[in-house]
């Protein structure tokens, strides 16, 4: 059973173009904030790296006393103003104050560079917890390095090779530290190396994909990572200088066809999605943590349906009117038990869904409705009337 879960589990990773997490277009978004402008300063990245590679809760103020001054030059307010026809004329006609206010100007202005970036963090973090309480999924990660080039002439990359859970806490107007998750596993980048065995025929089913806390145990670099990918055929350019120091995330600098993968060394943090909420059922099944029963069997085709009812049922409760298909449907689920239905926006799902609810209810059975997005039971729950 366990190959059968992870099987499927598997196809739940998207792996096309559209992926984020293959192709990311900007570092900077509202799911997304590129960490170069604070990781300038070898020393810093080097501390930055080595947190959220040892990871098990550790934290590190992203914007704080270590980064302030790259932010402040990164920001590029000292070049402005000094180069300001304004500054100019002070240092001119005033040249014993010139320094005095050129600084308290600066200092100003820096406070805006730092509210906006605090800001920014405070958007990120709301974002991920919105998606978080609609679909179930908390997908907040440090994506480092990057993978640059393209996997066949029509699937370019740039994204991530590893994927770090954080946390982001905002500490005041002046600090935000990200918090390594030690909730959740450091993980290859999936839907990367997925796409990359699809497109290159590569059986890699035994490769592991995801670590726990024994991830500094099992790689003590990016080369390691590299090596290891090598074993499975993915082949992955790498120069350990790349890494020395962080490169802003440009996206004007695109792959060009034919361009082989190579590391480059980005560093974001944001959302990278891999793939939907029934990822992690799988993923818990797969782990033999959840209890199977006879509807998962069902599902996946392990075992024969079984038929429930020998009395075939032919009269239903329903609470609105119904197309034929909407009626075999419901039918189907008395006299079969479990079955799938889907089908494109608008062809009638939502209101069989709770047409089937009122039925089950009039013969006085319990019902439990879920669903990966809020917005879907609001609607099933409004067209019940309340």
């Amino acid at each position: 059973m366990k190959s059968i879960y992870t099987t499927y589990k598997e196809r739940l990773v998207e792996i096309s173009g559209k992926s984020r997490s293959i192709f990311s277009k900007k570092g900077d978004t509202r799911f997304s904030c590129d960490l170069s402008k604070f990781l300038e300063d070898v020393y810093v990245l080097d501390n930055f790296i080595d947190m959220i590679w040892k990871g098990k809760g550790n934290s590190f103020g992203i914007i704080g006393e270590e980064t302030k001054e790259s932010l402040f030059y990164s920001s590029g307010i000292d070049d402005i103003v000094r180069n300001s026809s304004a500054y100019k004329t002070l240092i001119k006609n005033n040249p014993a104050d010139a320094k005095k206010i050129v600084n308290e100007l600066l200092s100003k202005e820096y406070k805006k560079v730092l509210n906006n970036n605090v800001n920014a963090f405070y958007k990120l973090r709301k974002e991920i917890i919105d998606i978080a309480k609609e679909t179930g999924r908390y997908e907040l990660y440090v994506g480092y390095p990057f993978v640059e080039g393209t996997i066949v002439d029509d699937l370019n990359v740039k994204g991530p090779l590893i994927l770090f859970p954080v946390k982001v806490n905002i500490i005041d107007d002046a600090h935000v530290n990200i918090e390594v998750a030690d909730d959740m596993p450091v993980t290859l980048n999936k839907a990367l190396l997925l796409a990359y065995a699809k497109e290159k025929r590569l059986n890699i089913d035994d490769m592991v994909m995801e670590f726990g806390n024994d991830f500094d145990k099992t790689f003590k670099n990016v080369g390691e990572v590299i090596n290891y990918l090598k074993k499975y055929h993915i082949d992955i350019n790498y120069d350990k200088k790349c890494l020395e120091e962080v490169t802003p995330f440009d996206s004007t600098d695109l792959p060009q066809r034919g361009d082989p993968l190579r590391i480059t060394n980005h560093c974001v943090v944001g959302r990278f999605s891999l793939a939907n909420s029934i990822y992690l059922d799988y993923t818990e099944l797969e782990n033999q943590k959840a209890a199977t029963n006879s509807a998962i069997d069902e599902l996946l085709y392990t075992k024969e349906p079984v038929i429930k009812n020998k009395k075939k049922v032919r009269e239903l409760y329903t609470i609105n009117k119904l197309d034929y298909t909407q009626e075999k449907a419901i039918e189907r689920i008395n006299n079969e038990g479990n079955m799938v239905i889907y089908g494109p926006p608008g062809t009638g799902k939502s209101q069989t869904i709770v047409n089937v609810i009122s039925d089950a209810l009039a013969r006085k059975k319990r019902v439990l409705i879920v669903s990966q997005k809020k917005a879907a039971l609001d609607v099933v729950y409004s067209r019940l009337g309340n």
